[in-house]
This record gives C-alpha cells, sequence and structure tokens, in this order.
C-alpha cells in the first residue's frame, strides 16, 4: 500500500524549565524541537487538518478538540 502524508496543526502544551522558557521567547527554535523531540507536551488543544494547506486539498477542515 503507498503511504500518504497528511499535514495538520496540532494544539499541545509543553512542559519546560524557566531556562527553556526564556531560550523559546527569545526566537531560539532549538530548544523548542528539544522539547518536542523528547516528549515533553501534551496533546491538550484544537487540532486540525486545513483543507488548502500544502497541496493536501481536502474538500474540508477537519477539527479535533482533545
Amino acid at each position: 500500500m503507498k503511504e500518504k502524508q497528511l499535514w495538520l496543526r496540532l494544539g499541545v502544551t509543553i512542559s519546560i524549565t524557566e531556562q527553556e522558557w526564556y531560550a523559546i521567547n527569545n526566537g531560539n527554535a532549538n530548544v523548542l524541537r528539544e522539547v518536542i523531540e523528547r516528549g515533553d507536551f501534551k496533546l491538550d488543544g484544537e487540532s486540525y487538518i486545513p483543507s488548502e494547506e500544502n497541496g493536501f486539498n481536502l474538500p474540508f477542515d477537519v477539527s479535533f478538540i482533545f
């Protein structure tokens, strides 16, 4: 079966130290990536698959509330 990709936006809350908060607040994307890669986040917010994003062209938005 051919693999498909789906682009979506996820609503999450991350758990970070004060030092990480300052780094992220100052635009340090590497720290944010490290937090996510180590799994210090909780899927708990509004998430959706947009209908016209990145060429996936779903016929309508698909929304989820966690």
